[in-house]
């Protein structure tokens, strides 16, 4: 005679089981996506002279936030997707393992992910201060303390100046 499990430790197995798909798939696109943005470099690289094929614009901050940011996310989501590809060849102990082990890798890969998309927004508008400040502001990230937290780094690496004056009579705006 079969012992069969219970009926709610087999759904148990199985919500776990889902749960290390859905996790496995966010992994992977987020890989995949910074990846990519591995090699397309926000403004590009340079055409000629001696640094040619080298980023142009190396010297910004936020391209160094972008460079920091981005293979953080790609490590960590690679990481959690081979963990999560390694659960399904073992039993649910393997399975409780892989996402107790993955879903905070995956947590920092979608925090990297979004301050490399912030950097490589504002390295493109960072000729529109106003537009600049919007994309590093602080209501944007204030809604948790570990994601205000990073942008804080994120913001040091913009380095505003502390008051931006506007000039009513003229379009220009000066930094004080």
């Amino acid at each position: 005679m079969e012992l069969k499990r219970p009926i709610t430790e087999i759904s148990k197995s199985n919500t776990r089981t889902r749960s290390t798909l859905d996790l496995l798939l966010v992994a992977t696109l987020v890989a995949t996506v910074t990846f990519a943005a591995g090699f397309t470099m926000p403004g590009g690289l340079e055409n000629s002279g001696r640094n040619q094929g080298m980023a142009t614009l190396v010297a910004k901050h936020a391209f160094h936030a972008f460079l920091i940011c981005n293979p953080i996310s790609t490590y960590s989501s690679i990481t959690a997707a081979v963990a999560l590809i390694w659960a399904h060849l073992g039993d649910l102990n393997l399975v409780l393992a892989a996402l107790n082990f993955s879903l905070p890798l995956v947590g920092i890969a979608l925090t990297m992910i979004s301050l490399t998309f912030m950097a490589g927004v504002y390295l493109e508008v960072r000729n529109l201060p106003w537009l600049a400040m919007d994309i590093c502001s602080d209501h944007a990230w204030a809604q948790s303390s570990s994601s205000f937290r990073w942008h804080s780094l994120f913001h040091s690496f913009c380095q505003f100046p502390s008051t931006i004056k506007l000039h009513s009579t003229s379009s220009t705006i000066t930094y004080v």
